[in-house]
C-alpha cells in the first residue's frame, strides 16, 4: 500500500475515536434516543469531512453515515448501552503520480 493511504487512514481511525470520545468526555451522558445516536453519527460525518478537507478522501461520492434508529436496536444492546450497526462508506482521494501527455506542434 502506499504510504501516504497508510498513514491517511491511520489519522482517520485516530480521528474519529478522538472526536467520539471527546462527544462522551463532554457531554453529561449522550442519551440512547434518535438524537444521541444523530450526535455520533455528525461526529463521525465531521471526521470524514475533515478527511476530505485534509485531501485524504474525495467528495464524490459524498461519505456517508449509517445507523439505526433507537427502537431498532434489541434491548439486550440498549441494557448493555452498546450501539452496534453505525457504518460509514467512503472514497480515498488518492493520488496522480504518473502523467501520459500527447500533443502535436504545427507552423
Amino acid at each position: 500500500e502506499w504510504i501516504d493511504v497508510i498513514r491517511f487512514l491511520d489519522w482517520l481511525e485516530s480521528e474519529m475515536k478522538i472526536r467520539v470520545f471527546t462527544l462522551f468526555a463532554g457531554s453529561q451522558k449522550v442519551p440512547y434516543t434518535d438524537a444521541g445516536i444523530n450526535s455520533i453519527v455528525n461526529v463521525i460525518k465531521g471526521t470524514l469531512a475533515a478527511g476530505v478537507t485534509a485531501g485524504g478522501l474525495a467528495d464524490d461520492p459524498a461519505p456517508a453515515v449509517l445507523a439505526p434508529a433507537a427502537l431498532e436496536v434489541t434491548a439486550i444492546d440498549r441494557a448493555a448501552r452498546n450501539l452496534p450497526g453505525v457504518t460509514f462508506t467512503c472514497r480515498l482521494a488518492g493520488a496522480i503520480h504518473t502523467v501520459n501527455i500527447n500533443g502535436s506542434v504545427s507552423v
